[in-house]
């Protein structure tokens, strides 16, 4: 290995700023390339501590409440491979419309903010309400629980807003429900027509009506729902609660029909 050591030393000293430059061409090289995998890593070092701090789920599965039951789900998470799983939560789908703009939103239904997966933080946010003894029961009941969870909340009753900005929030409120009720409208106008559709072809059976009753109930819970927060009312609810009383009236002569027919039968 002697004389290899020589060969290269002499080398070296014959070619002097050669390799002066392809030292300095390494040197920068291992540089740059230490640089850029240090930035790679801290990239996706804050989704990376987010997700680790809020327990963040590496699955997410959304099933058929109809199809597979609680329990169903509650099982799965024992099975092989498995090390944390959090509590199935119900998903609502609500719409909303401000103007010309849609959205649809997931609404997740939970019982705490916490679990050993997937946990929330609500950092900070604000909701103005006409001041009214329900009002405020649920703002006291809503801020309780924050607190339960070392979260702070403050419920400040009293407050007012000068006249320009109180029609303002109160326009809001008025859009909005407007937009529900006629919402509520058209599923109504759509279940109407699924009944003549149904009258017409004479399908009286019973599964038909327990499945249309069902859509009637769920009708009338979002209808009461809307109601409870129409602090404004301007008589946008009067053309769904009307649609719904023809349903109502649809479905007891179905309910006739079906009932004649099993008779006959």
């Amino acid at each position: 290995m002697r004389p290899v050591f020589t060969q290269i030393r002499a080398a070296i000293l014959r070619r002097r700023s050669q390799t002066a430059t392809v030292l300095v061409v390494t040197l920068l090289a291992t540089t740059v390339s230490t640089m850029a995998l240090t930035l790679l890593v801290r990239s996706t070092q804050p989704f990376d501590d987010a997700f680790a701090r809020l327990s963040g789920p590496h699955l997410v599965f959304h099933l058929d409440a109809s199809r597979v039951t609680v329990a169903q789900l509650q099982a799965t998470a024992t099975l092989p491979g498995v090390t944390a799983a959090g509590p199935p939560h119900e998903i609502a789908l609500v719409p909303l419309q401000r103007g010309a703009e849609k959205a649809v939103f997931n609404v997740v239904g939970r019982d705490t903010a916490g679990g050993a997966v997937d946990r929330i933080y609500l950092r900070d946010g604000v909701c103005i309400l006409p001041e009214r003894t329900e009002t405020i029961a649920a703002a006291s009941a809503i801020a309780a629980k924050i607190q339960e969870f070392e979260g702070e909340a403050t419920v400040v009753r009293g407050a007012t807003l000068d006249s320009a900005r109180a029609d303002a929030v109160a326009a809001q409120f008025k859009s909005a429900r407007a937009a529900e009720y006629a919402e509520i409208s058209r599923e109504a106008e759509r279940l109407l027509q699924h009944v003549a559709r149904e009258t017409e072809h004479r399908d009286f059976s019973f599964a038909e009506l327990e499945e249309l009753e069902e859509d009637l109930s769920k009708l009338k819970r979002w209808m009461d729902q809307v109601r409870s927060r129409d602090y404004f009312p301007d008589g946008s609810s009067v053309q769904p609660e009307h649609l719904l009383e023809r349903c109502d009236e649809a479905l007891a002569e179905f309910l006739d029909a079906a009932a004649a027919g099993d008779t006959s039968a």
